[in-house]
């Protein structure tokens, strides 16, 4: 049930022509995503409450802010310090902090209060350092093909 009415809430906020976000927030249904979306373990249910955000924060400034009155950038940046938590769902939680705070001044404060540059850097960090071995590992055997077959 919770993940068809996320699902069918996030499809409703995802028309792509004049999306009823005005209505979906008047209706009561940020607190209830963002509920879910904090207390769910169901994958799929995180990872469509975390899309209907996304959604709902890529309207205007009011609809942003109304989102925000619920403590929807708390609970994305927890998401993203949540180590149980789907990669898929960090990377929506990602565009959803991208959009609030790509909405001016007040908002990008708002979350950089909430240190969600140190938090992004640590979920970067450990690919970073992935592809950085990975290269280095390859020039280290490139070198050696190079050496041995001077030999």
């Amino acid at each position: 049930m919770q993940l068809e009415a996320a699902s069918e809430l996030r499809k409703l906020v995802s028309i792509e022509n004049d999306p009823p976000l005005q209505e979906v927030i008047d209706s009561g249904a940020v607190p209830e995503l963002i509920e879910l979306l904090e207390e769910s373990d169901r994958h799929e249910v995180q990872f469509e409450c975390c899309w209907a955000l996304t959604n709902l924060v890529s309207g205007t400034t009011k609809h942003t802010n109304l989102v925000l009155e619920h403590g929807a950038a708390p609970t994305l940046v927890n998401i993203l310090n949540s180590p149980g938590v789907n990669l898929d769902v960090k990377e929506q939680a990602v565009w959803a902090l991208g959009n609030i705070g790509g909405d001016g001044s007040t908002c990008r404060d708002l979350l950089l209060n909430l240190n969600v540059m140190a938090t992004l850097l640590s979920i970067v960090e450990p690919q970073y350092k992935w592809c950085r071995d990975k290269r280095l590992k390859r020039l280290v055997n490139e070198n050696r093909e190079e050496r041995d077959s001077k030999w």
